[in-house]
Order: structure tokens, then C-alpha cells, then sequence
């Protein structure tokens, strides 16, 4: 499987918790991915549903009585978002080994001329989420893991060159 579309990164990401709804799925992903992605219904259910024909989660039986469509997440798609995530990390260090990124810390963050503002979101983004879910390898962050302060939204420093 090749990289993953953000919507499907979102949602398996949103999954790796414990099964959820749809609705909560799309919270998750709002929350989770920002304005960076619309996380309306169609591209929620529609990535839902292509996710569950490709065998990355499944729907579980709702409990009691509750008409609302849960889906948790199979080892197959575990597999695919911890193989994306390593991706996205060894990005991470590509970026900051060009010297693109001078370091990845809590605090604002600075488009540089040779970073665009799209690339810069994106690698602010990918130090969030390893912050977010404890991944904290020294070259991402210092996150919870990594005796950092334990908050989860982490933004990089960009340096002009």
C-alpha cells in the first residue's frame, strides 16, 4: 500500500483509540487535522466506507439500541497507519537533515522563503500528531515520552537562511 490520503490517515489515526462512531470519527478528524481538511460527511463515509472495502477497519455491532454506524480499526489498517507514520517521520528528518527546520519545539512557527506555507503547515502537523499520540523520537519532538512539557500540540521553528 502506498501513502496514505490525509482523510484516511485522519480517520485511522481517529481509530487507533478504540471504535467509534461516525460522527465522532468526523470530530476526531476535525479536531486532529484542523482546517488543513474538510472532514465533511461525504468524505468521511466515503473514506469510511473504501476503507472497510480495503480491509483497514470494520463496523462492530452497535450496542443496544443504538442505530449509529461504529467502526474499529483492523491490524491491517494499524499496520497501515504505523507504516505511514514512520513515512511521515522519516520526512520529518529529511526536512530538518536540509536544514529546512532548525529544530522541533514548542513555540510559534516561521515560514522560511524556501519552505512554503503548505509545506510548513504540513510539517507542523506531523510534529502535532507524534506529539499528540506520545511518539517522540529526538529528532520529532519533545513530547510526553520524552520528558518534554507534556503538551499535545507541538509547532516547529523555522530558520531563515
Amino acid at each position: 500500500m502506498g501513502p496514505l490520503t490525509p482523510a484516511v490517515f485522519h480517520i485511522l489515526l481517529a481509530l487507533a483509540d478504540g471504535p467509534l462512531h461516525g460522527y465522532a470519527i468526523m470530530q476526531a478528524v476535525a479536531e486532529s487535522a484542523g482546517a488543513t481538511l474538510p472532514a465533511g460527511p461525504g468524505t468521511i463515509y466515503g473514506s469510511l466506507q473504501r476503507m472497510e472495502e480495503d480491509g483497514l477497519i470494520r463496523e462492530v455491532p452497535a450496542k443496544s439500541d443504538d442505530r449509529r454506524r461504529s467502526f474499529a480499526l483492523q491490524p491491517d489498517g494499524r499496520r497501515a497507519l504505523e507504516t505511514e507514520s514512520r513515512r511521515i517521520l522519516r520526512l520529518a528528518q529529511l526536512v530538518r537533515a536540509k536544514r529546512l527546520v532548525s529544530s522541533l519545539r514548542t513555540g510559534g512557527g516561521w515560514p522560511t522563503p524556501r519552505m512554503s506555507r503548505a509545506h510548513s503547515r504540513f510539517m507542523c502537523e506531523v510534529s502535532r500528531l507524534a506529539g499528540a499520540k506520545g511518539w517522540s523520537p529526538p529528532t520529532v519532538g519533545s513530547g510526553p515520552a520524552g520528558g518534554g512539557t507534556g503538551r499535545s500540540c507541538f509547532t516547529m521553528r523555522l530558520t531563515e537562511n
